[in-house]
């Protein structure tokens, strides 16, 4: 075989020269994956350290897997390209000379040196705030606010919005654009006049791009009263509960683009909030009400409402709630029984009246529903395949005795269950709390001011990096990050911690 340069080789010394450069690749390659298989999968017991350091602890400020160890992204990305400088025979002009590999130099990792992980869930020591100076964080934690009642919401280019962000927000949820650039923070406003001004019930979307900015915001439902909590839809609808005497349960789309349309769900006031179990055959949506007789309804599809449901299209999935029938929850009694549900709701007020009145928040994980009575300060959960319930108190805290329904819904060992407060304790405004699946209580955040508030809306951006929360009485929204630039790591659950007997 003759070179470009005359230099003329053997077929035998040509395929030997190509074995050698298969094999030294082959190898370059298996050396870079087992760095990286090592950099994602060592356990946790490996490399947990503890808030000075010290390897075994077992409290939250650990290293959560070994992609930690990497300060920021920038050294990730280092590594990255020396990995693939690394890869294979990519000239380096070198030592390999002309045609050559590259050099060790080129395969060198840039040094990383260990670090712990800045977020420590329900420790003050570091004494953070918002922004603004009115919530106490935990370390590693760095908060924004990013709405106000009455206010024009400030985009992060500079601009304004046309219209004044709503009254007191309550129920929210995070739904992503259609496109993918971006999602809409929806969020719901309690007030019971009707119109279209700022100070009228109704629901409102904060807009963000791709980079978590701020780059609109509009009032997407109006002429509505008292707009409580919610929930998303298997199609990206969010659904707005009228908590009023006469109050219906409506959809709303995020972007506005589609108007408003009144479900089957609703027909007797007092609605608060929303979810849906889609695991089964034929799929079932739940609300609750917040009254002292309010039944929590179960709606159930339909022939009509399945064919809606079974369409691709997300718009033509809506006509879903609105053909189908209604039963109402019935327990036994006790702290743990037995339930049916009924088509009678007077069955359902009566079983209400007695054993979850005022019922508000609801979440289902796998077939298990989560709901609270604010009048009992208790927690329900229903196994809705096995059709048994118990009642836990939520005064200190959803959980206490239960670490096991912790771990059923938290996505991992290290991950901590978040949920809201209603009312404060010790002079403080409220804020969010939350449980690990070792039962242990965590405060993440807490207002400075004194006021009989509540936390609500609370959400993660689609990736996990950022968590909202809406403080409803003075109408603020934060967006809640990490310093050291990771997601949050765990589930967040709809219902409210009380924590006193007051």
């Amino acid at each position: 075989i003759s070179y470009a340069n005359h230099r003329t080789i053997t077929y035998l010394e040509y395929f030997t020269r190509l074995h050698l450069f298969a094999l030294t690749t082959i190898t370059r390659i298996m050396r870079s994956l087992l760095l990286l298989a090592s950099l994602l999968f060592l356990p946790a017991s490996a490399h947990r350290i503890g808030p000075r350091g010290e390897k075994g602890d077992n409290s939250p400020h650990r290293l959560l897997d070994q992609k930690s160890r990497i300060s920021n992204r920038f050294q990730y990305r280092q590594m990255m390209k020396a990995i693939r400088r690394c890869n294979g025979g990519v000239p380096s002009g070198g030592a390999g000379g002309a045609g050559g590999f590259a050099s060790q130099a080129d395969c060198d990792l840039p040094e990383v040196a260990p670090l712990e992980l800045l977020y420590q869930p329900g420790e003050f020591s570091d004494n953070k705030r918002s922004s603004d100076d009115m919530l106490l964080l935990s370390n590693g934690l760095l908060a924004r606010p990013i709405a106000k009642t009455g206010s024009k919401v400030r985009f992060d280019d500079g601009g304004k919005s046309s219209t004044r962000f709503h009254i007191r927000p309550d129920g929210a949820a995070i739904i992503p654009k259609k496109n993918g650039d971006g999602w809409y923070y929806i969020s719901n406003a309690e007030n019971e006049t009707v119109g279209t001004e700022w100070w009228n019930g109704g629901v409102g979307a904060i807009e963000f791009n791709a980079n978590a900015e701020v780059v609109g915001y509009e009032r997407v439902a109006n002429r509505l009263r008292m707009n409580c909590g919610g929930g998303v839809t298997p199609w990206n609808s969010w659904v707005t509960c009228e908590e009023i005497t006469g109050g219906k349960v409506y959809q709303i789309d995020p972007a506005g683009e589609i108007h408003k349309n009144k479900t089957s769900m609703g027909i007797s006031g007092h609605y608060e909030s929303f979810a849906y179990d889609d695991l089964t055959t034929i799929p079932t949506f739940y609300v609750t009400r917040d009254s002292n007789r309010g039944a929590i309804t179960r709606f159930t599809p339909d022939e009509q409402g399945m064919a809606c449901f079974n369409e691709k299209a997300d718009a033509d999935r809506w006509c879903t709630l609105n053909h189908g029938t209604l039963d109402y929850l019935v327990i036994s009694g006790g702290d743990t029984g037995t339930f049916v549900w009924r088509p009678r709701e007077s069955l359902g007020r009566d079983s209400a009246e007695l054993y979850y009145p005022n019922s508000e928040g609801i979440d289902i994980v796998d077939g298990m529903l989560y709901t609270t009575s604010k009048k009992l300060k208790q927690l329900m959960i229903l196994n809705l395949r096995e059709m048994t319930y118990e009642l836990e108190s939520t005064v200190g805290g959803a959980f206490d005795n239960q670490p096991d329904q912790v771990a059923r819904l938290v996505d991992n060992p290290n991950s901590i269950l978040y949920f809201c407060e209603d009312g404060g304790r010790n002079n403080l405004s409220p804020g969010i709390h939350g449980r690990n699946v070792d039962g242990r209580y965590f405060t993440i955040i807490e207002g400075t001011f004194t006021s009989n508030d509540e936390t609500t809306g609370l959400a993660y951006s689609p990736s996990g990096h950022h968590m909202y929360v809406s403080y409803q009485k003075i109408g603020i929204i934060y967006d809640i990050t990490r310093e050291d630039g990771l997601p949050f790591q765990g589930s967040m659950l709809d219902i409210k911690y009380h924590d006193t007997d007051d």
